[in-house]
């Protein structure tokens, strides 16, 4: 049952509509926007998603429909104490141009969620789950409530929604890069929600139990913990991953050690206590730069010498294999970003600095080194990742196999193994096109 808990945050905006999104905007986390900008350009959202909002505008079966008739809506006379909630909330972070309804769906598990309305005469819509209201008491779900809340005001649905329909069933982006980026976004894209969940709280306890609630499906006390213990327990497991350099064990989602610290830094900063004050924005360098730190802990890199040396080694012999008979272009560029994703999530930079200051030859040799005194008894593993790279575009290039078997004499990977291996990529990757210029009439 919901229970009433009064230190809630009140008071509400006096600034304009342009003003509060403005302010709201500057909250969210630096690398999450930076990274939503990068997808949304990627993936042409701002060319699918007119497309997606003709169809859904066109549709009978439209989403006020399926919302009516699969939830039941809150409202003064049904669930007033949530729905007096829920507009409490959106007062105090100044939304009330927003137009919202919210809704109630019979469903045993702690969830929330946010639908964005394409159409623009019709409220969006925020769904509570009955295993979340019977579940949370009231400050919790002010945590939620902003949360969801921050979904629609950011726009997270822009970059989902074309996931969802250019990518279903199973969100399959054959780019791994492209991929790796957006599974960090998603992790971010929470934690930015997150803020706004704060912002309308002052109890920090009731957010780490609204978000262990949801996470586990279990309170605290059933696990005879409280919420400083529990803080208490995620950074060390963040000290232990720093202690160890070991960033793939923070690879799955959900990522509670980096989302709960991340609720502690923001909740204590400078930034969250003047907005609560002033309702205004104040940069918070401390704050940026600790949640910038835990940022890295949901990124893959090179964990130590020798991965950094077979990074280096992969990204230099991929640039010679591929440029062995012309130029370095754009395509070539994402074939070499989604080699290295394997080892770091975002090697755009380091690929350019290699390039713009002619360092490939001495990464290749420097690398190639290591990797020898390093006495790899089976090298076979790197030489088969630059395999795949001589039929990237269904064209075999006599040079571009000549230098791959060279670099597998290199790796001391026997003639007749190397070919083996290539012969093996080709049948896996090779599909012949047409030659144009050798069609007759």
């Amino acid at each position: 049952m919901l229970t009433q808990v009064q230190n809630t945050v009140k008071g509400n905006f006096v600034t304009n509509n342009e003003d509060i999104q403005e302010i709201l905007e500057a909250l969210r986390i630096k690398e999450e926007r930076e990274l939503y900008h990068y997808l949304r350009d990627t993936l042409s959202v701002d060319v699918i998603n007119p497309i997606i909002y003709k169809k859904e505008n066109t549709k009978e079966d439209t989403l006020l429909n399926f919302v009516n008739g699969n939830f039941l809506k809150i409202s003064e006379n049904f669930g007033p104490h949530i729905y007096d909630t829920c507009m409490d909330v959106v007062a105090s972070l100044g939304l009330e141009h927003l137009p919202l309804d919210f809704y109630l769906e019979i469903n045993p598990v702690l969830n929330a969620y946010a639908y964005h309305n394409y159409k623009t005469d019709e409220p969006h819509f925020i769904v509570f789950t009955s295993g979340l209201i019977d579940n949370l008491d009231m400050d919790e779900l002010r945590v939620v409530i902003g949360h969801e809340l921050a979904h629609i005001i950011y726009h997270h649905y822009e970059i989902s929604r074309v996931i969802d329909m250019i990518f279903a069933p199973d969100n399959n982006i054959s780019d791994r890069f492209l991929y790796n980026l957006y599974l960090l976004w998603v992790e971010l894209a929470q934690m930015s929600a997150d803020r706004l969940g704060l912002l309308v709280v002052y109890d920090f306890d009731a957010a780490v139990r609204a978000n262990f609630k949801i996470s586990t499906g279990l309170t605290m006390n059933k696990m005879n913990t409280t919420t400083k213990h529990y803080i208490k327990m995620m950074g060390k497991v963040i000290e232990e991953l720093k202690r160890q350099n070991n960033t793939y064990a923070m690879n799955y989602h959900p990522s509670q050690p980096v989302r709960t610290k991340a609720l502690e830094t923001f909740f204590n900063s400078s930034t969250r206590s003047y907005f609560i004050e002033k309702r205004q924005y104040m940069e918070d360098t401390n704050l940026i730069d600790e949640t910038s730190k835990l940022i890295e802990k949901l990124q893959i890199r090179p964990k130590n010498e020798i991965e950094n040396a077979e990074f280096e080694f992969l990204l230099s012999s991929g640039y010679l294999i591929m440029t062995a008979e012309d130029g370095w272009d754009a395509y070539k560029n994402m074939c070499l970003l989604d080699l290295l994703s394997w080892y770091h999530i975002d090697p755009r930079d380091i690929i350019k600095d290699a390039i713009d200051n002619r360092k490939v030859s001495d990464l290749f040799e420097n690398s190639l080194s290591l990797i020898k005194e390093q006495n790899k008894s089976d090298t076979s593993y790197l030489y088969s990742m630059l395999t795949d790279l001589i039929a990237r575009d269904n064209k075999i290039r006599e040079k571009e196999v000549s230098i791959l078997i060279d670099i597998a004499n290199e790796l001391g990977i026997p003639e007749e193994k190397a070919i083996d291996m290539i012969l093996e990529s080709l049948r896996k990757n090779y599909k012949p096109s047409i030659i144009m210029d050798r069609v007759t009439k």
